[in-house]
């Protein structure tokens, strides 16, 4: 058994990891809460775009609801792991998230790949609307439902 210095410094550790925990994932939430409104800054300010936009304020018009997602994202993702039995399904909400986020990111980033065709977006959209439905469904199951009031009833 660790003597009780021990543990006070183990305490101590994890006091530090947790104030660490709380501060980026504060900065990383108020990153995600201001990226949608960075563009407003450049509202008629007539600064040149970068990466192929006119002006800065459509540069960040467009970056700014890609960068919310990702960094919800990697919130939802680092809270999942404190979720028990939800933990999988956030999981796959927050990969989910990071795909749409990366996805814009890379169509602002490089925009000298041509977009694709009209077919893989209905795929894309199939194969989410798929994952939602069996995500809604899992979820579901935890909503209790009279019948399953009414059996927990009887066996009481």
């Amino acid at each position: 058994m660790p003597s009780t210095k021990t543990q006070l410094l183990l305490q101590e550790g994890e006091i530090k990891t947790f104030k660490l925990e709380v501060i980026v994932l504060g900065v990383i939430a108020t990153i995600g809460s201001i990226a949608p409104f960075i563009h407003i800054f450049y509202i008629k300010s007539g600064i040149e775009g970068i990466f192929g936009f006119p002006t800065m304020e459509s540069f960040w018009y467009a970056a700014g609801f890609p960068i919310m997602v990702i960094c919800y994202g990697l919130i939802l993702h680092h809270v999942s792991d404190r979720l028990g039995d939800l933990e999988k399904p956030f999981k796959l909400i927050s990969h989910l998230a990071l795909c749409v986020g990366f996805y814009f990111i890379v169509w602002i980033f490089i925009p000298s790949i041509s977009d694709f065709p009209s077919w893989a977006y209905y795929i894309a959209i199939v194969l989410i609307a798929i994952v939602c439905s069996v995500f809604t469904i899992w979820l579901y199951g935890f909503i209790p439902s009279s019948d399953k009031l009414e059996k927990i009833n009887r066996s009481s």
